[in-house]
């Protein structure tokens, strides 16, 4: 994955040992976030702190998945106020995060199997949409 310094999974993809290795490569580290134990309601905030313990080297590529998505905006924000450069988003079979003035700030792919409402929102918004076979040689600088 060239010129990608670190690739921030978060906790619903930070278990999926296929995923961590098909989006890792020689000039690429990959983090899994793991927040403290709290409540639901916090979740984002909780995430936001434990990207600032890790301390990643930016760029940064951050992967969702699931409900997990509807996190990102709040992370893009925290990453923003850190000074930290995301180049990339991936969202793995998500729940599709509000799309604002703030987010995305950077180009999304979309991996889904499905091509129902979740891929037809995802190309209205003119994002990338791949399927769940295509991630295995997926790249950032492929958009």
């Amino acid at each position: 994955m060239c010129g990608v310094a670190t690739v921030l999974l978060l906790p619903g993809t930070g278990h999926d040992p296929e995923l961590a290795s098909s989006l890792g490569a020689e000039d690429t580290t990959v983090v899994r976030i793991q927040p403290v134990e709290g409540p639901e309601a916090s979740l984002a905030a909780r995430v936001c702190a434990a990207i600032a313990v890790v301390a990643p080297e930016p760029p940064l590529v951050i992967v969702a998945s699931g409900a997990d998505a509807l996190l990102l905006p709040a992370v893009a924000l925290a990453q923003r106020s850190a000074h930290r450069r995301v180049t990339h988003y991936v969202l793995v079979e998500p729940e599709l995060p509000v799309v604002n003035d703030s987010w995305p700030d950077a180009p999304v792919t979309v991996v889904s199997d499905e091509d129902g409402w979740v891929g037809a929102q995802a190309r209205l918004r003119g994002w990338r949409l791949i399927g769940s076979s295509q991630l295995a040689t997926w790249r950032a600088e492929d958009v």
